[in-house]
């Protein structure tokens, strides 16, 4: 389990690093470019599920929620908690977000149910907890409430 020490903005990049690294990106330096770009264009579908299964493991540990740290204004820590525990009873069950539609609704689906048809869809919905996660940062920094709850965490 990752341990978050210092800014917020560190602790975004290490968790965004934890997310788009497998075994085979370990070369790959972080870019600060979408999300789908680095994992559609430099992973294997075997790499893929590898990292699927990785991130897995870590979100059963707890790793959103040690990723959210504390509240925002408007925020609570049961609120926190309970996000962090949704996601982590999620991730026992062996289940991860995919967009699907036009409208990018979010839902979760079994990781062994996965196609190579949904590594976009995975990863546009990776795409909205990292952004989330961004924008929280920026928010604490200028003292800011909370952004919105994807509707999928909350």
């Amino acid at each position: 389990m990752c341990v978050y020490r210092g800014s917020d903005e560190r602790r975004l990049f290490a968790f965004a690093r934890l997310l788009l690294t497998g075994s085979e990106l370990r070369r790959i330096p972080l870019l600060r470019t979408p999300v789908n770009k680095t994992i559609i264009e430099r992973v294997s579908w075997e790499g893929f599920m590898e990292m699927e299964r990785r991130q897995l493991r870590e979100r059963r540990k707890g790793k959103l929620r040690a990723a959210l740290g504390i509240p925002l204004v408007g925020e609570s820590v049961e609120q926190l908690d309970r996000i962090g525990e949704q996601d982590r009873r999620r991730a026992a069950k062996g289940l991860v977000a995919v967009a699907v539609g036009q409208g990018g609704r979010i839902s979760h689906k079994h990781l062994d149910d996965l196609s190579r048809l949904d590594m976009n869809c995975r990863t546009a919905a990776e795409r909205v907890i990292v952004g989330w996660l961004r924008e929280r940062v920026e928010r604490r920094k200028r003292g800011l409430d909370m952004p919105p709850i994807p509707h999928h965490l909350g």
